[in-house]
């Protein structure tokens, strides 16, 4: 018995299979696993891995081959497929789609879209309708509500975006108005009605998830201003003495969240910058130094 063809890993029992990845010889299923966990291996040949030409056998050719077969077979089917061809930059916003974000940037809100094969946007149903009593143009949202301490979600559509939070809440945790199945899971939101907070998520910041905490005797108009909404408002109900408030940072407008910690080489370059001020037609520009007094002014 040749000692090359003994199993890698228990030493005692002929070897009977070969790892594509790393090549160890085992036996069993059970040395396999083993192998896999003692030594992180995947078992999966490497398809970029450097082979010696000396070491070029038929095998690896075979291996090549099938792999430029996969690449030019997800190249066909990217190409046949509409959505995965459409780029998320290039992608071409529907009419309705403009005049939804034109609206809310009129009201100050900034409102993005995502790549058109997520959920989030093929179910997104917020809508502009023209006031003609207060002639002028409101939108209806679409919320998704995450009652948190009660693990339950729900949606509402058409909702109109100069209804107050509290008035949004009703239909989920009022103690007469609500529907009673609903009231029955929410019976802790329902018993603490006057405890509730709601918070909104703070989109596209660099720093770990943020959340505004909203007026709830304010409109939904009013909540939104100043803020970055994806698609459409998500909104966390939470209960203010419960214990899952501490799993949502708030934020607050004395935080930088843009803010990043500098290199060295960045920090030493910082110490010594240059400042332009355009004052009519002169320039001014001045030197500053660590300690932040000019050395330098020159008009």
């Amino acid at each position: 018995m040749e000692v090359e063809k003994m199993c890698d890993v228990c030493g005692t029992t002929m070897a009977r299979y070969c790892c594509p990845n790393c090549g160890k010889r085992t036996c069993s299923v059970f040395c396999v696993r083993q192998h896999k966990e003692d030594t992180g291996c995947t078992g999966k040949r490497s398809m970029s891995k450097y082979v010696p030409l000396s070491e070029f056998t038929t095998s690896t050719l075979l291996s090549d081959y099938y792999f430029l077969e996969d690449v030019s077979r997800v190249i066909d089917a990217t190409t046949r497929d509409t959505i995965k061809r459409t780029h998320y930059l290039g992608w071409r916003r529907t009419k309705n789609m403009n005049r939804l974000k034109s609206v809310a940037h009129s009201k100050g809100i900034d409102l993005q879209f995502s790549p058109p094969g997520l959920t989030i946007h093929k179910t997104n149903t917020s809508k502009v309708i023209f006031n003609k009593a207060n002639r002028c143009q409101q939108i209806l949202w679409r919320i998704h509500w995450k009652f948190h301490d009660c693990g339950m979600e729900y949606y509402d559509e058409n909702v109109n975006e100069d209804l107050t939070i509290n008035k949004m809440l009703e239909k989920y945790i009022d103690s007469t108005n609500s529907n009673p199945l609903t009231r029955h899971r929410l019976l802790k939101y329902v018993k603490n009605s006057r405890n509730i907070i709601v918070l909104l998520r703070k989109e596209r910041t660099t720093m770990k998830h943020r959340y505004y905490q909203l007026n709830i005797s304010d409109t939904l108009m009013n909540n939104l201003k100043g803020k970055t909404i994806i698609e459409y408002p998500v909104l966390y109900v939470l209960l203010r003495d419960g214990n899952s408030l501490k799993d949502f940072p708030m934020f607050t407008e004395q935080q930088n969240d843009d803010k990043k910690e500098l290199t060295p080489r960045e920090e030493e370059e910082f110490k010594y910058t240059t400042e332009t001020k355009d004052v009519g037609n002169i320039t001014k520009i001045e030197e500053v130094n660590e300690k932040g007094n000019a050395i330098c002014e020159i008009e």
